[in-house]
């Protein structure tokens, strides 16, 4: 469990902008995807300063403080683009693609 600032402000539950039913919560050092109520995936995720996933680890990109998150077991990579008390915005390492997230209290689509 990272109790870093940033660790500490990415813990909890974060809805898609572009599709209501997504969520992704992030919790004891888990990232848990959900999709209309229903989980879609659990790994376990590392905060970091780099990629640490093999398929993105030698990406160029200059190391930042707690800038990564890596899903070791998937290969996956995101690079925390920005992130606040209410707004999460990460860049999928494999296709470049931006996902933006707010901050969520509930499962509710219409929250």
């Amino acid at each position: 469990i990272n109790t870093s600032p940033t660790g500490l402000l990415l813990e909890g539950l974060w809805q898609s902008v572009d599709d209501r039913k997504s969520f992704i919560e992030f919790k004891k050092g888990m990232r848990i995807s959900t999709y209309n109520s229903t989980e879609t995936e659990s790994q376990p995720f590392i905060l970091s300063d780099a990629c640490m996933n093999s398929s993105d680890s030698d990406n160029g990109l200059d190391k930042e403080a707690d800038k990564f998150i890596s899903q070791i077991d998937d290969d996956m990579c995101w690079y925390i683009e920005s992130l606040d008390e209410n707004k999460l915005v990460l860049a999928y390492m494999g296709r470049g693609n931006l996902l933006t997230y707010t901050r969520a209290y509930s499962m509710n689509p219409n929250h």
